[in-house]
């Protein structure tokens, strides 16, 4: 097999399945590896990654199919473990396989052997040395050191730190495609098909995955994941425009009690009030949620329309503590009502101003720091901003028919924004302005825009306060990490 030929055999089937079972585990015996590597050339894959000479022997006797070949031995002189000397290579050589793979960071190998060493020892068998690399430095070397294909399996696993919390490293993944003509096979936590046509996109000539297809004790944790929640009473905390709000909420999201004071003083007042109220409850951890951006990691406030920041964490309050922005949290809270749960649902938070969020499949939309959509910023047909347009609704207990006339033309113009650029299936109307009972839609759909409903939130205005909760309770995947 040469360059070429690996290129044609991607190009008709682009995934290459990585057939390993963890050392220990109850698949680690060589009738199952030979099993799994069966299935999976049913299944269509026309080029596989397995470790350990007796295993690549086996794979190929009952597959026919070609093989990328790692050994992974442990050597007290040196941190490189996958096929890490000549010896190594000999023995995947030996068994018959195409292509050899090898760790081609710069780290020092065992006994003083250089990977061009190695490179040399597999390319005069007229085989291919594919580099496995942790970052762009450790691609460059292994292309200096004449490997016929580069791969991304070692980003996050080899000694440095994981450049993103979860899913594949598509900067790394892109840098390594500008660097060579190359063939290059993306590897590291890659388990869903959007992310497969997304590194063929980037330029990744083949795609290789491993646990996602042979390793169901990753793939039930996985699930399980999806279904973690708290059991513990959550004491929220919402800071709204003009006033501070607490919630006390039971381990099934039920709101127990709620208390409100004025937003006065500084940041530092509001954590001292949070931090009285939490006192005096029976409340395992917290939740806030803030105008502004919120970064979820650090609980750092770091952006905010009134410039003001803050951190609320474990150690400003005292407790366990979870924040966000609080259209984010409303937004959550609707995804995990039953009559919303799965839709791809927009959360309209009506106040002194327009704020959103979106959820589509369980899945809350925001930045990496906690960036939310910025509806109040975009333009709107009549020239005023959505400030203007609402100016003095929200803080007047009787709106007069005017103010009402403004905050029905923002709503409007809200939706349909939204509507145009997400294609909702529902959008849920929330905030003090939002739920108000005068509200009225007349939204004029055109021939062509997609329909979708719009729907008081069954929270009324306390979604972002229910949010809150939630984000604590059942966290959505954006906040999992893992």
């Amino acid at each position: 097999m040469d360059g070429s030929s690996l290129r044609r055999l991607l190009r008709e089937a682009p995934v290459v399945a990585l057939i390993h079972c963890a050392k220990g585990s109850v698949l680690d015996d060589p009738s199952t590896v030979e099993r799994l590597a069966r299935a999976c050339a049913e299944g269509g894959a026309r080029l596989l990654r397995v470790e350990g000479a007796d295993n690549v022997r086996r794979v190929k006797v009952a597959t026919g199919l070609p093989v990328i070949g790692r050994i992974d031995r442990v050597y007290p002189d040196s941190s490189v473990r996958s096929t890490a000397t000549v010896a190594e290579v000999r023995e995947l050589l030996e068994a018959g396989c195409e292509l050899i793979a090898l760790d081609a960071t710069s780290r020092p190998r065992p006994h003083g052997e250089r990977l061009g060493d190695l490179v040399t020892a597999v390319r005069s068998q007229g085989r291919l040395a594919v580099a496995d690399c942790e970052d762009e430095e450790s691609a460059a070397y292994a292309i200096h050191a004449g490997c016929d294909a580069v791969s991304t399996g070692l980003a996050g696993y080899g000694g440095r730190p994981k450049a993103a919390a979860s899913g594949p490293d598509w900067e790394l993944l892109r840098k390594v495609v500008r660097l060579s003509d190359r063939p290059v096979l993306a590897e590291g936590r890659f388990a869903e098909e959007w992310q497969v046509e997304a590194a063929l996109r980037i330029g990744a000539s083949g795609v290789v995955i491993g646990s996602a297809l042979a390793d169901p004790a990753a793939q039930t944790r996985r699930f399980l994941r999806a279904g973690v929640r708290r059991h513990c009473r959550v004491a929220a905390f919402d800071i709204g425009v003009h006033w501070l709000r607490f919630g006390l909420f039971d381990e099934d999201w039920r709101l127990l009690e709620t208390d409100q004071t004025p937003l006065v003083g500084t940041p530092e007042d509001w954590i001292g009030w949070f931090r009285s109220v939490l006192s005096k409850r029976d409340a395992e951890c917290a939740a806030v949620v803030s105008p502004g951006t919120v970064n979820p990691r650090s609980g750092n406030v770091w952006e905010t329309p009134e410039g003001w920041t803050a951190r609320f964490s474990a150690e400003t309050l005292g407790a366990p503590t979870v924040a966000l922005n609080r259209a984010l949290a409303a937004a959550w809270a609707h995804a995990c009502l039953p009559e919303f749960a799965g839709m791809r649902v927009a959360t309209l938070l009506v106040g002194k101003s327009v704020a959103c969020g979106l959820c589509n499949q369980q899945s809350l939309v925001l930045g990496s720091l906690g960036q939310h959509p910025r509806l109040d910023e975009m333009p709107t047909t009549c020239g005023k901003s959505f400030e203007a347009l609402l100016e003095g609704v929200s803080t007047s207990p009787r709106p007069t028919e005017e103010q009402r006339a403004r905050a029905n033309a923002a709503i409007a113009e809200a939706v349909r924004l939204i509507g145009g650029l997400w294609l909702p299936e529902v959008v849920v109307l929330s905030g003090p302005v939002g739920s108000a009972e005068w509200v009225e839609l007349e939204l004029g759909y055109r021939k062509g825009w997609a329909q979708f409903r719009v729907l008081p939130s069954p929270l009324g205005g306390q979604a972002a306060l229910h949010g809150a909760a939630a984000l604590a309770l059942f966290p959505p995947k954006a906040l999992r990490g893992g």
